[in-house]
């Protein structure tokens, strides 16, 4: 059993090297049927699931859905499984290949673009306070350690009985473009699960590119944000080559946006009070929205 918990939790945190300029299969119309007898199950192209897992217990936790679908002919559905009679144990589906042996991912999707959103429909029939989740996470591999450059986080406990639109907006930590993203899908959350949850998921795509670090280099001289760890204030200090109308946003590890602040000089303190003890990425963006430059701090509460 923690085996299983430790492979669904990876799932989220690890990718191989892997150059696409959207996701592939991102509309689920493309699956394989794999196995044999009374183990047979189908794949989405390009995506592996739990559904494996969940038919050694006797039930599909991941299927083509081929009457309730967003666009073209199908759709993917996540749905809780029982494990050992006890453990509800979410349905998930990731770009990743899964070792079982090793409980880590190998593969990914190639990618060396810099994505600002991941764009998709779903539908959500929970039960009990059961919350789904789409992760996002862009990474680097310099051929010694792999890196997140970038990453994101859609998630909801609602109800939503038609398609609807969401978005997954990316928070970049590095100016660098990444080579690999990892996508996972989860009908629930890790530790509380209800059998009965429904999550169906379609239309995956990208959207917006965010410049890199090679791509500002004529804006951004420098930036310079302390103290690390803050505590009720940032000072923010930019350098910039040329004169350009700039913000400075902070959003927190999900992605959600909790301060945007107008640079109207050089150098400006940012009240962060409000903001909790935990880990922040900022960005500098233009007067068209352009990321400029991005980082990470910390805040740090009672010290």
């Amino acid at each position: 059993m923690k085996q299983l918990f430790l492979l669904l939790f990876f799932i989220s945190l690890f990718t191989a090297n892997t150059h696409a300029q959207n996701v592939p299969n991102g509309g689920f119309e493309n699956w394989t049927t794999h196995g044999s007898g009374f183990n047979v199950f189908e794949l989405p192209d390009s995506w592996n699931t739990t559904d494996s897992i969940s038919l050694t217990q006797g039930n599909h936790s991941v299927t083509k859905e081929t009457v309730d679908y967003h666009g073209a002919n199908y759709a993917m559905r996540l749905t809780p499984f029982t494990y050992n009679v006890i453990f509800v144990i979410p349905g998930v589906a990731t770009n990743g290949r899964i070792n079982l042996t090793t409980l880590a991912i190998e593969g990914g999707t190639p990618d060396t673009v810099r994505h600002a959103q991941l764009n998709g429909w779903y539908k959500f029939a929970p039960v009990a306070n059961d919350s789904c989740t789409i992760q996002v996470t862009l990474y680097k591999f310099d051929g010694t350690v792999r890196t997140v450059v970038a990453a994101g986080v859609f998630g909801t406990t609602t109800s939503a009985s038609v398609y609807t639109p969401f978005q997954v907006n990316l928070t970049y930590a590095s100016g660098v473009s990444p080579d690999s993203v990892v996508i996972a899908v989860y009908s629930s959350a890790l530790g509380s699960s209800h059998t009965g949850t429904g999550l169906l998921v379609d239309d995956f795509s990208f959207s917006g590119i965010v410049a890199s670090t090679n791509d500002k280099d004529d804006v951004v001289h420098s930036i310079n944000v302390y103290p690390v760890p803050a505590k009720n204030n940032l000072t923010v200090q930019v350098d910039l080559k040329r004169n350009v109308h700039t913000s400075f946003e902070i959003a927190d590890v999900t992605g959600r946006t909790m301060i945007v602040h107008q640079m109207n000089a050089s150098t400006e303190n940012i009240n962060i009070s409000r903001l909790s003890s935990g880990t922040y990425f900022y960005s500098l963006l233009d007067e068209k929205g352009l990321t400029l430059t991005s980082g990470k701090f910390s805040v740090i509460r009672g010290y």
